[in-house]
């Protein structure tokens, strides 16, 4: 008699795998973020009043390359374009070329590195979203329905996109200090307890700013974590 058989065991872990490799690309592009936020803080021409570079430069300037890797396993992507904004990512995907302006006063990084990095995270996002888009959305930080905003982009839009609004690209939770603070004194000291208490603590933020609904949440988390 027949018997079907049983899905293999590539197919059992695809789901899983696919959350590695988003990971990995995450873990790639947060190599980058560190890199030029270390480089940032060590640049006297560095005038952005914003917490993870004028506020912690003591920090900044301890981050080695083995502390940058472990600063960049971080769980999120750690660049951020109002990922959790249906509204904005629908205004714009729907303008022309050069017909968005930024209403924010300077860009954080510097806008030719910042356009790359961009286009560069929407394309990742882009082609992962088609086929995981659960993994994309919780890693890389997006709503469901910016993920699908961005999966059905195409390539003109993503490079129009990066372009118009590469002055808005800005390290994931710039205003909060407790967070960074956290990420690189563990990552410097290479305490591998405090990195993972640092994971627990921004998948939460994540998970609360990702829903509106769960503000009280995302006080409570703060509260916990002593922001």
């Amino acid at each position: 008699m027949h018997r079907q058989n049983a899905p293999c065991a590539v197919e059992r872990s695809a789901p899983r795998w696919a959350g590695v490799r988003v990971l990995e690309i995450a873990h790639r592009l947060n190599d980058q973020c560190i890199a030029m936020l270390a480089h940032l803080a060590a640049s006297p021409a560095t005038t952005i009043d914003c917490n993870p570079v004028t506020r912690l430069s003591e920090l900044w300037t301890q981050v080695s390359a083995s502390a940058r890797v472990r600063a960049a396993r971080c769980p999120v992507l750690l660049v951020d374009l109002n990922f959790n904004s249906a509204d904005w990512w629908k205004r714009a995907a729907q303008r022309p070329a050069g017909g968005t302006c930024s209403m924010l006063a300077h860009s954080f990084f510097p806008e030719a590195w910042a356009s790359a990095m961009l286009r560069e995270v929407l394309i990742e996002a882009w082609s992962a979203a088609r086929s995981m888009p659960y993994a994309v959305s919780l890693i890389f930080g997006m709503t469901s329905s910016v993920c699908a905003t961005i999966a059905n982009l195409k390539i003109p839009d993503i490079d129009r996109i990066a372009l118009d609004h590469a002055c808005d690209l800005r390290p994931r939770w710039s205003d909060n200090a407790h967070f960074w603070r956290g990420l690189l004194n563990a990552s410097i000291a290479a305490d591998d307890e405090a990195i993972a208490d640092l994971h627990l603590y921004c998948l939460q933020l994540l998970v609360s700013s990702l829903d509106p609904q769960h503000q009280e949440m995302h006080s409570t988390i703060n509260r916990r974590w002593g922001s």
